[in-house]
């Protein structure tokens, strides 16, 4: 009987450590398709100097007068979409918290486009 009760407490105390490692685990990056790959930026005076940059793993976002976040990808997600392609990009800050980042992206000739799913108006191109 004794053997038993510390045998089961045994075993909580392994889930309850394997359960911790996963939940404490850091994000893991995700590789973002090569076309998404570059320096994104807008003729829109409203959004003269700000950029973001999609890179390997990492999305950087410009936020003005020479500043910029960068965020760790974790994933991405491509949905076909009327033609194009509608991207979610989820990513963490330092702390861990999510964020996506949805936009369509518009890959035909040498011109691609981005375009994001709330401002559909504004064009996003490809500078470098």
């Amino acid at each position: 009987m004794r053997i038993q009760r510390s045998c089961i407490a045994l075993l909580a105390l392994l889930a309850t450590l394997v359960f911790g490692q996963i939940a404490c685990a850091p994000a893991q990056a995700t590789p973002v398709p090569p076309e998404l790959i570059g320096v994104w930026e807008t003729d829109n005076e409203k959004y003269f100097d700000r950029f973001f940059t999609i890179r390997g793993t990492t999305i950087t976002f410009g936020t003005g007068e020479g500043t910029s976040e960068t965020y760790l990808i974790t994933r991405v997600e491509r949905i076909p979409f009327v033609g194009d392609n509608l991207y979610t990009v989820e990513y963490t800050n330092p702390e861990g918290d999510p964020y996506r980042f949805s936009f369509f992206f518009f890959g035909g000739g040498e011109q691609h486009q981005i375009r994001l799913k709330n401002q559909r108006y504004i064009v996003w191109m490809r500078s470098r």
